[in-house]
Formats: structure tokens, C-alpha cells, sequence
């Protein structure tokens, strides 16, 4: 929708650019009298092995015999591979023509050797620009103009300058992106308010704000005999013995809305955390009674007296509702269900049953009302044929007829699982698709959802000197079945921005448990990676998702020479060996190097953690590192707290 928000009246950017630096000793590169660290990459080098095959996919055939001058269309490992190409075998060089763009999926099917690892790589000397593994398809013209038939869900005020196209069964693009004249720009989901970030240090500044928060819960209890719709109550609970909210101590913050059998339906305005729990009474003066179990989450209603008015919009429900938390302030999503005119409020559902409240921002996306002003869209699933259709309008509104549009099919680019001595080298990936998130998979989206996945039993993979970008995770190492190991695991020299998530995460399965936590991973290097803009719309809300480097239960690392900016998480997270004695597996050596890290503009959209944060097990040595303006911002906090000079962590 078109009406632009209230700026909020937090604080953050007001104090300048805060600059925290952590030196144990003087930098290596110093210009003046300030330490500083650029990004310094080793070079590429091409060093084929014995065996090289060479892969065009707009131009190849799979019945040629592979060489530079006849190349294949498909690697070996793509399902779609036929005729020469399928059956390769061996510790193969593949290289991907220059300038040419491969769509599909990649799946390890055999091993390297140490001396000669299978590469997919790049041959300097094959073609110009950049070799693209896209996991997505490209609309090229056939967009056509809306009118009221085809679009009459668009808003009238700009339908004549939004055009559609039809897509297959089984696209359902969450992302979208146009490239013209070689510039790639991001096309966001429609969306109200239609906000842009104008402050650098807190991105959802012309988000809406919330005026209330209703939850709620379904609570057991022995006798529900005395109480009655509309009362007001309170419990007796206390978190830890301390009342850390005492909000709900005032009337009317907690409502009976319905009476069962044997439970209580309570509309909580302001939870007070542990005030219903298991053991506590719950009262509404006259009667109480005691609570018998765990309380269930049945709903929440959001409310918002600016903006919830007027007749009820029926064209919100199903539309997608991103708000920050209290506690990490980082966005969560649900789903709008429901909508209350009189009382100024959405009803939403969601996975996450926590962190909304009073003075939480927020914004919505993804029906086509919302769909109202330039570098928008929005994709309509059909109900009565398959497929959808997909609703544009590009910046400026320029005809998309006149650029590429990279509508994202495909979840990850490269799988290695249970493989070793493989090396991913010199290409560039992007274009990947998500899961709603309401869905199972989202849950762990980092799992599955990545430009590069290594997985279960592996040892001695590389990738280095990639370009990743415009996609949910970049790389991702992670075990699959317990006494899972995961060694001699490197990632070097990438260059990797404009990812919804994590760029690098790493785990032995300890956090959250795979298999049972009893894998392990014993040598882990990330050396000399720049990630920029990374984190801005996570799915994950366990474990991973919006810090630029995740590492769990290395027990031998080093992490060097990396430089992150703009991450809406930390720069590192780096938790050692074990997740306390979960597993239960003995781990001899622990020795993890932290050092020469630059780590600028972090925690834009979460806290707690700091720019560079290391944990757990030890000795963890860190030292030579640079963490300058970890944001940390808690909006709902300066709100609703007398002192304002603790906002951020």
C-alpha cells in the first residue's frame, strides 16, 4: 500500500557510528596511527588434474566427447545428464565455459583421491565474464500488461503499470530478480508500509509499530468451575522468582475467552514470562484453580490502532507478517489469518511461539493489494488450474520485456554427501528459492536451502574463490547420521553478499542436535572471505541465520583474514568443540584460532551476541581482530523502558 509510515522515534543512529575494537595486538596493515584490514584474497590458480572435461551448457551436447573444442551440456552429476556425459567417472577437472550460465543441480556421486581431487572449477583461457551455476529460470519478454480482468486484485491506482506472466506447476517464486545491462537489482515482495532502509544502523526504521499484543493459550486446569468469558485474570507464576514484567499485574491485561471442560482460553495482552505456568494458580478473584499442564499457543492478535481501520481487508488474509521480537529483536514471520475492525486487530499464526509485543515493528507482504508502487511483486497461486501467476512492476516501471527476470526454481546448486576430496573452485552461484515459512523445511532452512551443501561422512572438501550471491545460504557443512565426520573442511577466499541468511555455517550437529550430537568435525578453516549485506530475512529461527559466519562444535579451527560488513546478525559466531556434554563423545585436541577478522556494522537486526563472539569449549585464541559498530538494537525496549541508555548490546 502506498501510505508511508510514522519514522519510529528510536534512538539508533543517533549517537554517531559507536565503534568497539577488539586488538589483543597491533594489526598487521596499519594506515596512520588506526589499525585497519582490507580484504586480501589469494589468487586463483587453474591446476588441472590428469583428466579434464569441459562443460558449455548453452552450447554443448552430452553426446560429444567433452574436450574444449566439443564439450558437454550437463555434468555428470546433474540428473539430467545423458549420452557421454552420465556415465563419467573418475578424478575428473570440469570446467564451465566462462560467460555462460548453467541451470540445475549438482550431486556428488563419487569421490577424489588425494593426489588428484575431482574440481569443478574454471579454465582461464574458456571464455569471458563470469561461469554462473543459477538455480533458477529466466522469463524473457512474453510479460503482459494487467487490465481488471487479468489483475483484479492489483490496486486500480497502478494495475495499467503492472504486468504478469503465467508460470508453471511447481514455480512458486519467493524471490526475484532483474538483470539488465548486467546489473543485478533485487526486486522485493510487495509490501506495506513500503518502506527502504534510510537509517544505515537500523534498517527497519520506517517499519509500523505495534499498540498491543494479544496471545493466545489454550491452559489445562483441574476446575474451571467460576469462570466466565470476559473475566479478567491473573497467575501466581513467577520466572526464576522474580517479576521480571509487571505489567500483567494491572486489570485487564489478561482475558477468559472461552471455558472448557477441563481448560481456560486466556487472551494474554502483555505475557509475563512464567506467570501461567504448570504448578501456579490461576485466578479472577472470586475462584481460582490450579494449572494441570503446559500452556498451548492457539493464536496471536496483533494490534495496531493506526492502522488496522476501517473496513476489514479481506485481500490481507493469507499475507505474510514480519515483526521483530523484544528479546534478539530479530523479525519472525506468520501468517495473517484473521482481521478485527473494531478492535484494531490482525490475527496471525506462527511457528515462532514468542517475542511480539507492544512497540514491535513490523511490516506485511505478499498479497497482491499490497502490490502499489515501482520494484515490486507478487505471485498468485492458482486455485482452480496449477500453477500461478506472477505480478511485476520494475523500477521506474520499465517494461520487463526489456531485461532478464530470474524467477527462482531450485534449493540448492551443490550437494557433496558423503564424499571426500572434492574442490568447488572460481564459479559464480546464485538464484535460489525458499520454503514458506510456514513450512516444515524452513525450520532449518540453512539444512537444506544453500549455493554449496556438504553433508554427512566427508573429508577434505574445498570451495574457494566463489562469487555467491542472491540467495538464502552460501555455504553450508553439516553431519547427517551419528559418527558422522566432517574433516578437513576449508572455505577460502570467497566473495559472497545479498544473502538472506548465513553465508558460512558449519556444525558437527550439536546445535540444534543431529544425530543425537555424536558426530563430529575436527578441522575447520575459513580463511579470507568478504561477505557483505548478509542476514536481512532469515528463515531459520533455530540455530542459524542471520550471523555472516556460524560455526558449531569445530574442535581445531581457524577462522582468518575474513572481512564482513552490514550483517543483521554478528560477523562470527564461532562455538567450539561441543554443546555442553551433548553426545557425550570425547574430543582430545580443542584448539581454535580466531584472528585478523574485520567485523563492521553488525547486529543490525539482532543483539546479545557482539560483532565477533566465540563460546563454549576451549583454549579459543583470539587475537588481531577488528569489531567496530555492533548495532544491537532493542526498538520495543527504548520504547517501553524509563531509561533510554541501554537500548543496544
Amino acid at each position: 500500500m502506498s501510505t508511508r509510515p510514522t519514522r519510529s522515534p528510536g534512538p539508533a543512529g543517533r549517537t554517531g557510528r559507536l565503534l568497539s575494537v577488539l586488538l589483543v595486538c597491533l594489526c598487521t596493515s596499519v594506515r596512520g596511527d588506526e589499525p585497519d584490514l582490507t580484504w586480501s584474497p589469494e589468487p586463483f590458480e587453474f591446476r588441472p588434474g590428469p583428466q579434464v572435461r569441459y562443460i558449455d551448457f548453452e552450447n554443448g551436447d552430452d553426446a560429444n566427447p567433452g574436450t574444449k573444442e566439443q564439450p558437454w551440456r550437463h555434468h555428470p552429476w546433474d540428473g539430467n545428464a545423458k549420452g557421454n556425459a552420465a556415465p563419467s567417472k573418475g578424478a575428473v577437472t570440469y570446467c564451465f565455459k566462462k560467460g555462460v550460465t548453467y541451470r540445475g543441480t549438482l550431486v556428488a556421486t563419487e569421490s577424489g583421491t588425494a593426489e588428484t581431487p575431482i574440481m569443478l572449477t574454471v579454465d582461464p583461457s574458456w571464455g569471458t565474464g563470469p561461469a554462473r551455476l543459477c538455480g533458477s529460470t529466466v522469463i524473457r519478454g512474453g510479460w503482459k500488461r494487467c487490465s481488471a480482468a487479468e489483475a483484479p486484485g492489483i490496486p486500480a491506482s497502478g494495475r495499467d503499470r503492472t504486468w504478469y506472466a503465467d508460470l508453471p506447476e511447481g514455480t512458486e517464486p519467493r524471490w526475484l530478480w532483474e538483470v539488465r545491462d548486467g546489473k543485478v537489482t533485487n526486486i522485493p515482495v510487495a509490501r506495506t508500509p513500503n518502506w527502504t532502509v534510510t537509517n544505515p544502523d537500523d534498517p527497519r526504521s520506517e517499519w509500523w509499530e505495534l499498540t498491543g499484543c494479544v496471545t493466545v493459550h489454550k491452559v489445562p486446569v483441574e476446575d474451571p468451575a467460576g469462570f466466565r468469558v470476559g473475566d479478567r485474570v491473573k497467575g501466581s507464576g513467577k520466572y526464576i522468582d522474580r517479576d521480571e514484567n509487571r505489567d500483567n499485574l494491572q486489570e485487564g491485561q489478561n482475558t477468559i475467552a472461552a471455558v472448557g471442560p477441563d481448560h481456560l482460553i486466556v487472551g494474554i495482552r502483555e505475557a509475563k514470562r512464567g506467570e501461567f505456568k504448570k504448578g501456579a494458580y490461576i485466578t479472577n478473584g472470586p475462584a481460582a484453580t490450579k494449572i494441570t499442564g503446559r500452556l498451548q499457543l492457539s493464536g496471536k492478535r496483533m494490534i495496531d490502532t493506526g492502522h488496522f481501520t476501517g473496513a476489514a481487508p479481506e485481500s490481507w488474509i493469507g499475507a505474510d507478517f514480519w515483526c521483530e521480537g523484544e528479546l534478539f529483536a530479530d523479525p519472525k514471520p506468520a501468517t495473517v489469518t484473521g482481521y478485527d475492525a473494531a478492535g484494531h486487530e490482525l490475527t496471525v499464526e506462527s511457528r515462532y511461539p514468542w517475542g511480539y509485543r507492544t512497540f514491535c515493528r513490523y511490516y506485511l507482504e505478499g498479497v497482491p493489494a499490497f502490490l502499489d508502487a515501482p520494484a515490486e511483486f507478487c505471485f498468485a497461486k492458482r486455485m482452480e488450474a496449477e500453477g500461478g501467476r506472477l505480478f511485476l512492476r520494475l523500477p521506474s516501471d520499465r517494461d520487463p520485456n526489456a531485461s532478464e527476470i530470474e524467477v527462482p526454481v531450485r534449493h540448492t546448486l551443490i550437494e557433496i554427501p558423503d564424499q571426500r576430496h572434492i574442490r568447488v573452485s572460481g564459479l559464480s552461484l546464485h538464484f535460489l528459492n525458499s520454503p514458506h515459512h510456514q513450512a516444515r523445511e524452513s525450520v532449518y532452512a540453512w539444512r537444506g536451502v544453500t549455493a554449496v551443501r556438504v553433508v554427512g561422512n566427508c573429508r577434505h572438501i574445498r570451495v574457494d574463490h566463489c562469487a555467491i550471491s542472491h540467495l538464502p545460504y552460501g555455504v553450508a557443512a553439516l553431519p547427517r547420521n551419528e559418527g558422522d565426520l566432517l574433516d578437513h573442511i576449508e572455505i577460502a577466499d570467497n566473495d559472497m553478499h545479498d544473502l538472506s541468511g548465513s553465508g558460512i555455517v558449519c556444525t558437527n550437529g550439536s546445535r540444534p542436535p543431529i544425530a543425537r550430537g555424536r558426530a563430529r568435525m575436527k578441522h575447520l578453516r575459513i580463511l579470507r572471505n568478504r561477505l557483505r549485506n548478509i542476514g536481512f530475512k532469515r528463515l531459520t529461527n533455530y540455530g542459524k541465520g542471520a550471523h555472516a559466519i556460524h560455526t558449531f562444535g569445530a574442535e581445531t579451527a581457524e577462522v582468518a583474514h575474513n572481512v564482513v560488513d552490514r550483517c543483521c546478525g554478528a560477523g562470527m559466531v564461532i562455538f567450539n568443540a561441543s554443546e555442553y556434554d551433548l553426545g557425550k563423545l570425547d574430543r582430545p585436541l580443542i584448539r581454535v584460532l580466531i584472528h585478523h577478522n574485520k567485523v563492521t556494522n553488525s547486529l543490525l537486526t539482532m543483539q546479545d551476541y557482539g560483532g565477533i563472539a566465540s563460546w563454549m569449549a576451549g583454549p579459543s585464541y583470539v587475537y588481531c581482530n577488528i569489531s567496530g559498530n555492533p548495532v544491537g538494537y532493542k526498538h520495543a525496549n527504548y520504547r517501553r523502558l524509563k531509561r533510554k541508555d541501554w537500548y543496544r548490546t
